[in-house]
């Protein structure tokens, strides 16, 4: 299961659209839950079980018609049991877990130099991660002591630090979407229901797996979610006086 703005998915006749995709078209993966994990929820309850960020909520989803694509993959793309990182011959048509290791060892695999023949324009999302020479070879030369570190180290902090440290977190951020709240153990972690004195919230299983066409799909169905409505209301200003005696 996937959400995704209403009108990145259907046309003006109600249609899937030709050119709609499950993630952003430059998006090789995308990051998916199960459709049990959304059912009888609001969207609010729904964007924060699947680990949006507040600050996200407001900014990208205010007002935005939402829907939710339900489908199966094509039989050629098969769930991996791989949790370490050590990712098959055949690591484009697998469903992973998402943990750090599996998730670093993607990036690596599917980042390439935006010049070379892989990054060639295509019907259909991009296949791999495109950055320039530079950018590439940073990523693809980046130390296994330097990826331990952006495992344990919060976000924050490698964003207050800098670094080579947070220009690969930054990539890895732009390229496959994980974003500040990613936990990476398999499930996603509700930001805005996780308060200091309280239970945690139950957590949803998550996986990445290939981004496709949804036309493409061979079973698909798209269901409304409705919108979150956000909205600043103003009363009529009132003029206060100040009470007092005038001076003569």
């Amino acid at each position: 299961m996937r959400i995704a703005p209403r009108r990145h998915v259907l046309n003006d006749d109600n249609e899937i659209a030709d050119k709609a995709v499950l993630a952003a078209p430059n998006k090789p993966f995308v990051f998916l839950t199960t459709p049990e994990s959304i059912f009888g929820k609001s969207l609010l309850e729904i964007y924060a079980d699947i680990g949006y960020e507040a600050e996200d909520i407001i900014r990208s989803q205010r007002n935005e018609d939402m829907v939710a694509i339900l489908f199966r993959y094509p039989d050629n793309i098969t769930v991996s049991r791989v949790e370490n990182g050590n990712l098959d011959g055949d690591w484009s048509n697998r469903i992973y877990t998402t943990t750090w290791d599996n998730i670093l060892s993607l990036f690596t695999q599917l980042v390439q130099d935006k010049e070379s023949e892989l990054c060639n324009p295509t019907d259909g999302p991009s296949k791999r991660i495109c950055l320039t020479k530079l950018k590439a070879e940073s990523v693809l030369s980046f130390s296994a002591e330097g990826k331990d570190r952006i495992k344990k180290t919060e976000y924050r902090v490698l964003q207050g630090v800098g670094g080579p440290d947070w220009e690969y977190r930054k990539l890895l951020e732009d390229g496959l979407s994980v974003f500040e709240h990613f936990r990476g153990d398999g499930c996603t972690g509700n930001e805005l229901l996780e308060h200091r004195d309280q239970r945690a919230p139950a957590r949803l299983r998550e996986v990445i797996a290939p981004n496709m066409k949804i036309n493409g799909l061979p079973e698909v169905a798209i269901i409304h979610l409705g919108r979150l409505t956000i909205e600043e209301r103003f009363d009529q200003p009132r003029l206060l006086r100040r009470a007092g005696r005038r001076s003569r």
